[in-house]
């Protein structure tokens, strides 16, 4: 009995390894494929200021493209700090607090 037991658990942690390997994996999958999207929407945005023909530098294009990017992402995650109150923050005020009598 003692030895089923011992084949059980170790198929089940097993099971569980093989599980967490796999999770390990996607992850990984997925965070390259973010830096490939970053990767290419830095080289599009390059070749834009640079058929813009501004005169900059390459540093200085760079740090434009790296500026977009970002207020790019902040706007898409909703953390855009120059545009305000959101509507649902202004459509349910708390209520005020009335003092203690």
């Amino acid at each position: 009995m003692t030895r089923t037991t011992q084949t059980l658990c170790l198929a089940g942690l097993l099971a569980i390894g093989a599980q967490v390997l796999g999770n390990e994996a996607s992850t990984s999958s997925s965070v390259s494929t973010t830096a490939t999207n970053k990767q290419q929407a830095m080289h599009d945005c390059m070749a834009k200021q640079k058929a813009n023909n501004t005169g900059m530098t390459e540093n200085a294009m760079q740090t434009v493209c790296r500026n977009q990017l970002h207020k790019n992402r902040q706007q898409k995650s909703g953390n855009d700090l120059a545009s305000g109150p959101t509507a649902e923050t202004t459509a349910n005020p708390r209520p005020p607090l009335q003092p203690p009598q």
